[in-house]
């Protein structure tokens, strides 16, 4: 693993956490997603399939301790500037019912936890497939959602101490999976839903109270047609179509998804993922045929170069 500066073209070596060769799965180990909060402290979880195991660093990488262990499914994870969130969902024994969910504050540290409220469940003893939660936190905000027969959305303005919930209102936030959120204020979201073959994508200026369809004209976006979306600022966005698309592939998204405006080709079987740090300058790992090599730009997307990674 490397860190690297937020235009790309620095690398410094620094240690992964305990990942092991996933034979099975398509990303080839078991780290399945990595957030930092800061320069030093960082997340990760590691495990494809349950259990699942959360590792912390507060050190920049150079070292890491597992604090928790998931017994069911995955662990969701969201940091903000001061505090870690972290959810975890228990299936019923020999059952594909997952209802019972609990979220956890700790300080970035991740020594002290706190227990949050348990929000609504799906009924016990019924047939209902629960995929959720997707969570997410901006300041003292945080936002889960919960994805399965009937979608909902609660929200906490006061750092889970308490929760309101959104709900029939506006049936947008459908997805066969849950969606990722993500907030780039206590107001602004932005949402990804697959929604099987095809992913749809929504903006909310209102905190999440309403959601307006982020919908292009060019394309629908496929969710296996290697493309990538990454949310810039409350306002913008960048969506690359991926190889499904003619050329030109890749989108500037703004006006809270209400302009999409055509910058480039990425040329990349698979754009998947891929990180903006500003409007300028952005990180692609880009699949070739064969290969996948890193790709820099620094003109917000006009054109980009493969970089040279050091040597292992």
């Amino acid at each position: 693993m490397y860190r690297t500066n937020v235009d790309g073209t620095t690398f410094t070596r620094v240690s992964a956490p305990p990942v092991a060769s996933d034979h099975g799965g398509t990303a080839g180990t078991t780290l399945d997603r990595i957030v930092f909060a800061n320069v030093d402290d960082g997340y990760a979880t590691v495990g494809t399939n349950s259990p699942s195991s959360l590792y912390v660093t507060t050190n920049g990488a150079r070292t890491w301790r597992r604090v928790m262990r998931a017994k069911d499914l995955s662990i969701s994870v969201a940091v903000t500037s001061r505090e870690l969130f972290v959810t975890t969902v228990t299936c019923q024994p020999r059952s594909i019912v997952c209802s019972q969910y609990t979220t956890r504050r700790a300080t970035l540290a991740a020594t002290q936890w706190v227990t949050l409220p348990r929000l609504w469940k799906t009924g016990a003893g019924t047939n209902e497939t629960y995929y959720g939660p997707s969570l997410a936190a901006y300041a003292s905000t945080i936002w889960e959602l919960q994805t399965g027969p009937r979608t909902y959305l609660w929200i906490s303005h006061d750092r889970g101490r308490t929760f309101s919930r959104r709900s029939e209102k506006w049936p947008t936030l459908v997805s066969v999976s849950g969606c990722i959120l993500t907030p780039m204020s206590v107001v602004s979201l932005w949402a990804q839903c697959p929604t099987g073959m095809e992913e749809s994508f929504w903006h909310s200026g209102n905190g999440g109270d309403t959601w307006s369809p982020v919908s292009p004209d060019s394309f629908q976006f496929m969710g296996t047609g290697g493309g990538a979306f990454d949310p810039i600022t409350s306002q913008m966005a960048v969506l690359d179509f991926g190889s499904v698309a003619r050329p030109p592939d890749l989108y500037r998204v703004s006006g809270g998804g209400r302009r999409f405006t055509p910058i480039g080709e990425v040329r990349c079987f698979n754009a998947s993922p891929m990180a903006f740090t500003s409007a300028s300058d952005g990180l692609m790992m880009c699949g070739l045929n064969v290969t996948t090599v890193l790709r820099r730009t620094n003109d917000g997307g006009a054109t980009w170069v493969t970089v040279a990674l050091p040597r292992a």
